[in-house]
């Protein structure tokens, strides 16, 4: 998804891992390492992980796993 941050206006892009994904050991496992091997490399050719979380329980997805990315 594409996103803006509230205050600075920047843009970002939003991965989502939804439904069953988000409760499988395995793919959030996987989901996690992304984020930390891209945060890792540090290399300007790689998005950067801004945040990552769980959307709270609601209508609107709650429980699935996000990254915020640059």
């Amino acid at each position: 998804y594409r996103g803006e941050h509230l205050l600075t206006k920047r843009q970002v892009a939003i991965k989502v891992l939804l439904g069953a994904m988000a409760t499988s050991p395995d793919v959030v496992a996987r989901f996690q390492r992304e984020a930390q091997a891209a945060t890792a490399i540090g290399h300007p050719n790689i998005v950067e992980v801004l945040d990552m979380g769980r959307l709270p329980a609601g209508p609107l997805g709650g429980g699935s796993l996000y990254m915020v990315l640059e």
